[in-house]
């Protein structure tokens, strides 16, 4: 078996601010160190053979505490192109208050229809259902039978979460998971992938973004889920 945690970075200003950061080159913030740390935390114990992160900052400085936390040489994070977030082209940097008066069928598909959504002079969401598969696949692929940690982004994980939910791409929901979270995925053999969790924040108790939407019901392990000796 493989094992997979998805990581979402930390916040960064763009995040407590509203705006769509897309490929952004945000750092974290002082919540989003903060809440990194207690990733680092959280995993301190637990087994990772592999760190993968966006090459995006704020995805890389998440990684690199982690890494520092776990106090292990060997889990120098590494950047992979495929984890980086969606391109957002004209959206880019914007508030969304703004963006829902200038482009409101882009941020209505958005919210009611991610399936449809397509930045303009940026990346559609098939495209970014497209990569991140293909990228987990590569990952997984090359790393069989080991426990990967990657840290990326909201879109790019929440886009994953439907996928492994086995729902057809045009039922995508907005669901949006938080800051600093945790997704958990489990392949077989066959590299068939199974969600044992997704959007886990009991971790953390820092930042603006405490509360999701789309994952509220989706149930996580009891007792604390990066238990290593289940592993071992």
């Amino acid at each position: 078996m493989t094992i997979l945690y998805l990581i979402r970075h930390g916040e960064t200003g763009g995040n407590f601010e509203g705006r769509f950061q897309g490929i952004t080159d945000n750092p974290l913030n002082e919540s989003g160190i903060r809440q990194a740390q207690m990733l680092g935390e959280a995993f301190s114990l637990t087994k990772i053979d592999l760190l993968y992160t966006s090459p995006l900052i704020r995805a890389r400085q998440t990684a690199e505490i982690i890494a520092q936390m776990h106090g292990l040489e060997k889990l120098k994070p590494i950047v992979e192109p495929g984890l980086t977030e969606l391109d957002g082209g004209l959206l880019e940097g914007r508030k969304f208050s703004d963006l829902a008066v200038e482009y409101p069928e882009v941020i209505e598909a958005m919210h009611t229809q991610p399936s449809q959504l397509c930045c303009p002079q940026g990346e559609s969401m098939k495209q970014v259902s497209d990569r991140i598969v293909e990228t987990i696949d590569r990952l997984v692929e090359h790393n069989r039978g080991k426990v990967i940690a990657a840290v990326s982004h909201g879109i790019i994980i929440s886009s994953y979460i439907h996928f492994a939910s086995g729902k057809p791409f045009e039922e995508m929901t907005n669901g949006m998971v938080a800051n600093a979270s945790v997704s958990k995925f489990l392949f077989n053999d066959d590299l068939i992938v199974c969600m044992e969790y997704a959007d886990d924040r009991r971790h953390m108790d820092e930042g603006s973004y405490l509360s999701t939407t789309g994952f509220e019901d989706n149930p996580c392990p009891n007792p604390d889920p990066y238990a290593p000796e289940q592993y071992e």
